[in-house]
């Protein structure tokens, strides 16, 4: 498992990763969700376009969840929630939405801008949905990249 080899099982640094879609690439940061990392996850997030905000289904929002939530609110960046760990007997999701609402993070089922997206990591259910969650949210934002430029910054 990622992170094992780390003290505590806590990996401290940020992954990336690409995903060839039918859309286009798209690449992913991976920023530590222990509390430990808050200017890890800061940077992350000034780095982005979309924010795929993973709230555990058994959990609930924990306190680097509202964290997370402040870091999202750019005015440029877009957020999607993936509720992770549905297949767990003691999943709530609805218990996750309620809680999210009151951040001012409302599913388009409850009549807001976010969408909330139903996975499990373990089993791999919701993440093709979870693709094209981020790949609408790209289209809104109307995202582009120069593909014969070597990046800088």
């Amino acid at each position: 498992t990622r992170g094992s080899g780390e003290a505590g099982g806590i990996t401290p640094d940020i992954g990336a990763y690409h995903v060839q879609t039918d859309n286009g690439m798209v690449t992913f940061l991976d920023t530590p969700g222990h509390a430990a990392f808050t200017s890890m996850r800061a940077r992350g997030a000034k780095a982005t376009d979309i924010v795929v905000l993973v709230v555990a289904a058994d959990d609930g929002v924990m306190p680097q969840t509202i964290e997370a939530i402040q870091h999202a609110k750019a005015p440029t960046c877009r957020l999607v929630v993936a509720v992770n760990k549905i297949d767990k007997p003691e999943a709530d999701p609805d218990r996750v939405e309620n809680e999210l609402s009151q951040y001012e993070v409302i599913s388009e089922d409850w009549g807001g801008d976010t969408q909330f997206v139903h996975v499990s990591a373990k089993k791999g259910t919701g993440v093709d949905e979870l693709l094209d969650a981020i790949l609408l949210q790209s289209e809104v934002l109307e995202l582009t990249a120069v593909k014969r430029r070597h990046g800088s910054g």
